[in-house]
């Protein structure tokens, strides 16, 4: 089925890049970045992903709660699921990219890896595996994994 947001690229993640998955992922960095039109934003940069979270008051107290800190700085390597929920905005239901805890049960604990996943050793980390991001071996000399495309 082809879907008219498809057509609207972006470099940070919308909540139809899920696809209705809970989505894995460590936290690479966090900055300041130019949206568009002079916006000054924080934004959310994940390991392994080629796309940036688009932080809001929400994600970031969510955050802050699951790394423990509010330091910005010591963000980085904390393990989140991104996940598509409804919000109200502006009077309207929508969808939005929420932030939750590894093995929060609100959703099924399995579920098919979404579309943007690409072959072998690009499947998501198992949230119960602190060292699945490094298929098995924390080796410092492994050559970093490819970014993968939303």
């Amino acid at each position: 089925m082809r879907n008219y947001r498809d057509s609207f690229k972006s470099k940070y993640v919308k909540a139809a890049d899920l696809k209705g998955k809970r989505v894995p992922v460590t936290i690479e960095e966090v900055r300041s970045d130019d949206i568009g039109r002079g916006e000054i934003r924080l934004v959310c940069y994940f390991r392994n992903q080629s796309k940036g979270l688009i932080l809001n008051r929400t994600n970031c107290a969510t955050i802050a709660k699951i790394a423990g800190t509010e330091d910005l700085d010591r963000w980085p390597g904390t393990r989140v699921v991104l996940v598509s929920r409804l919000v109200d905005f502006r009077g309207e239901q929508v969808d939005a990219v929420r932030i939750e805890e590894p093995g929060n049960s609100k959703a099924p604990a399995k579920q098919p890896e979404p579309e943007w996943f690409e072959g072998p050793g690009d499947e998501p980390p198992d949230e119960g595996d602190p060292d699945a991001e490094f298929d098995g071996d924390a080796n410092e000399d492994a050559q970093p994994q490819q970014r993968q495309r939303w």
